[in-house]
């Protein structure tokens, strides 16, 4: 049976966008939910790290689900836990898709595929986590396994279906193991409880049980170490005795044959420094349910620019799961992910294999103090919130809070931070989605809260949506003079290609600035570069009170290497402001009110509405191309700090038919704050 993961802090996630696969974002409210494993030895540690499910073959490694169903909540994420056992002398694969039952994916659940690995010896558990929508409730899908590969085969089952409640919580949890916890949550994340645990794995790692208010039990946990700023590394990281710091937790785990999961309880991590390899394949970073998202505090120990350390290192890590921190107070990034040759600029001095399958989820990322040089491994141009590098496929940034950095919001770039490296690098599968970007690029100038760059030119299945982006321009006190001042909030920059940016909203920001003259540009809601098949479709786009942002600059960069920018479409969205006169012009040749664009295949434009609520207008034409079918002078009914629209807006019937937001971003429970620069409408 599940356990109730109804939570004590009201939190829940978000729909989560699936690479490859999302036509747009649904939000969810994104809370831990145990598999149900349907038998009561099912949570008992066994040898060779099977926990549940119908294994064929002792005789050979074998890899199956832990049951043939599972059960969710409305508004939550679904976890499905996949055991190999028996022998595993050799190195082992197996893809994972879903499928459709009475659930539709892209409006009740997330549609996820993927492959889950393990090396020479491993026998931990994988968990694959489903994002499950608000009106899923009483619906079913599936998941199938297939493509095995290695030292393995496929015992039973290899199917099953998810269930989601009707009536928003899921059966208790049963366990034959003993022991009781608790714990009690306040509003502000908080912590206190104590607890003990029965049963272990021939490697030490506990599988407790247990109930808290928030309703997790820890008895419904997959097998893990845990560690608490009150344990000790003498201890056998158990949840009654836990390590103490999680570089030791790490090389517990990069034995081979232990658990691959660590639990990092409630409290504050001084000086957190933790840098992961190759080493560390298949780990699972996560917070203690009980505890709460985001109780546990990783603390980099920044005041300032060049102080403190990055928090978070990810250097040719695959399979890697980082879920539910708070990050915060850190020199560069908060989470740093590389892959490829060596990128000296942006920080990482070592070559690395590929990073594929990081999920970075339901984090909340804090007080990144990126220096504004351009020249330097702490540059402003290659640090950030949530920074990628080099080959990192099928990497997800899902459910985060990212707030007050100096630099970029979130970054992704498959070269180097130069651009002129990693030639075969790529970002295919690069999903950013339902995450909180407020009080970015805070000293750097020409960076974006959201920010993608492929001068490759061949990434693909990159999907940008159902964000929530506020104040992304540059503070004066702060800012690099001697580089371009205008910042983005959703930035498509030299040659980001195949990428979809649909369902987000881009809120009003502070210190919005006009081009200061010829060949410079002015704050702006999207920029593109040199980039082709992109779309940007359903999004809500605050351009202010100042009548001086830019809604979307649209240029090719010289050069004969540079592909044809076509295949570009610009649709559905809604621009609103609230100023008196005209939307000022710019100086940049790339760049007028509303459009601009250099030497390139002019995008496809349709349906976009713009409504001023001031006495003012909005541009919809500039020197290159207009749009040929706006919507003007039809007020979409935009409301609050969240942009709600009302049922009755124009803009849900034809021409645009625009699909409401998924909205729901952050962390379960996180409710966007109202201090920032003021909507609009």
């Amino acid at each position: 049976m599940c356990p109730d993961s109804t939570s004590g802090i009201r939190r829940g996630p978000l729909m989560l966008s699936s690479a490859n696969s999302f036509n747009a974002a649904l939000a969810v409210l994104c809370l831990a939910i145990a598999a149900c494993n349907g038998s009561d030895s099912a949570n008992s540690a066994t040898p060779s790290g099977v926990s549940g499910g119908t294994i064929k073959d002792q005789a050979t490694s074998v890899v199956a689900f832990t049951s043939s169903g599972y059960s969710a909540i409305p508004a939550s994420t679904a976890l499905v836990t996949i055991n190999r056992g028996g022998t595993s002398m050799g190195a082992a694969s197996a893809s994972y898709s879903t499928a459709n039952g009475t659930a539709v994916a892209g409006v009740d659940y997330t549609a996820t595929t993927g492959t889950v690995s393990w090396e020479p010896g491993d026998t931990s558990s994988r968990i694959i986590r489903i994002p499950v929508s608000l009106g899923s409730q009483g619906k079913t899908f599936n998941i199938a396994l297939s493509n095995i590969t290695g030292e393995a085969s496929f015992g039973t089952p290899t199917a099953a279906t998810i269930t989601v409640s009707s009536n928003g919580s899921t059966p208790s949890a049963s366990s034959s193991s003993s022991g009781s916890g608790t714990a009690s949550t306040s509003s502000s994340g908080s912590t206190s409880g104590s607890g003990t645990t029965s049963g272990s794995t021939s490697s030490g790692a506990a599988s407790g049980s247990g109930s808290s208010s928030s309703g997790t039990s820890s008895a419904s946990l997959p097998t893990g170490y845990y560690v608490s700023p009150n344990g000790s590394d003498s201890n056998p990281g158990t949840l009654a005795a836990p390590f103490r710091t999680l570089a030791h937790a790490q090389s517990v785990m990069e034995t081979a044959g232990n658990a691959k999961v660590v639990y990092v309880r409630a409290g504050t991590y001084p000086g957190a420094s933790l840098s992961l390899t190759s080493a560390d394949n298949g780990q699972t970073w996560s917070y203690y349910p009980p505890d709460g998202y985001n109780s546990a505090v990783l603390d980099g120990g920044a005041s300032g620019m060049n102080t403190g350390n990055n928090v978070i290192t990810v250097n040719g890590t695959s399979n890697l799961t980082i879920d539910g921190l708070t990050i915060q107070n850190f020199k560069n990034w908060g989470i740093g992910v590389h892959g490829g040759p060596p990128d000296v600029v942006g920080g990482f001095t070592t070559a690395a294999p590929t990073a594929g399958g990081v999920t970075v989820i339901n984090n909340i990322v804090n007080n990144g103090y990126t220096a504004n040089s351009t020249s330097n491994a702490n540059s402003g141009w290659s640090g950030g919130g949530i920074y990628a590098s080099g080959s990192t496929t099928d990497l997800h940034i899902l459910n985060n809070v990212v707030t007050n950095q100096y630099a970029n919001g979130i970054r992704a770039i498959p070269t180097n931070s130069s651009g002129n490296t990693n030639p075969n690098g790529n970002q295919d599968g690069l999903t950013i989605s339902n995450n909180v970007v407020l009080m970015t690029n805070q000293a750097i100038g020409d960076g974006g809260a959201i920010y993608v760059q492929d001068i490759n030119f061949d990434s693909t299945g990159i999907t940008i949506s159902n964000n929530f982006i506020r104040d992304y321009q540059s503070s004066p006190a702060l800012r690099n003079s001697t580089i371009p001042t205008r910042d983005v909030a959703i930035y498509l920059d030299e040659g980001a290609c195949n990428v979809t940016i649909t369902g987000n909203i881009i809120g009003a920001t502070s210190n919005a600035i006009a081009s200061p003259g010829p060949s410079n540009a002015s704050t702006m809601a999207f920029y593109s570069s040199s980039g082709h098949n992109n779309i940007w479709m359903g999004n809500i786009v605050d351009l202010g009170t100042a009548g001086v942002i830019q809604n979307f600059d649209y240029e090719i960069d010289s050069g004969s290497s540079v592909p044809t920018m076509s295949g570009n479409s610009f649709t559905g969205n809604i621009f609103i402001g609230n100023w008196s006169g005209s939307q000022d012009g710019y100086g940049s040749g790339s760049g007028p009110s509303a459009y601009g664009g250099g030497a390139a295949v002019n995008p496809t434009l349709a349906h976009n509405l713009y409504y001023n609520y001031g006495t003012g207008s909005l541009s919809t034409t500039g020197p290159q191309f207009a749009d040929p079918s706006p919507i003007n002078g039809r007020d979409p009914l935009i409301s609050g700090t969240t942009y709600t629209m009302s049922s009755g807006s124009p803009a849900f019937s034809g021409p645009m038919n625009f699909t409401e937001i998924a909205g729901h971003w952050g962390p379960p429970g996180y409710v966007i704050p109202d201090s920032g620069t003021a909507p609009s409408p």
